[in-house]
């Protein structure tokens, strides 16, 4: 059977320079230990949330997000964001 895979942010404090990893569905534990998490990705993409120890998407990624469970294709146009 086939796993999901998904791209995981790297906190800077163990790997610099923004770095993501991609990561099995089986070998994401979720965790609010390394909360927050120390990235440019992280500040570019999400928005913190003290309360749930966690972060929500910023609005342009909400709406990636939204046109990929639409159309089943992501398209994150980097163009007008120094991304």
């Amino acid at each position: 059977e086939t796993q999901p895979f998904h791209h995981c942010i790297v906190d800077d404090r163990d790997r610099p320079a923004g770095q993501t990893t991609f990561v099995s569905e089986e070998n994401i534990v979720p965790t609010d230990e390394a909360f927050p998490v120390q990235s440019f990705l992280v500040d570019a993409l999400l928005i913190p949330c003290p309360e749930i120890k966690g972060y929500l998407p910023r609005p342009r990624l909400e709406y990636a997000l939204q046109r990929q469970r639409a159309d089943g294709k992501f398209k994150w146009d980097i163009s007008s964001e120094g991304l």
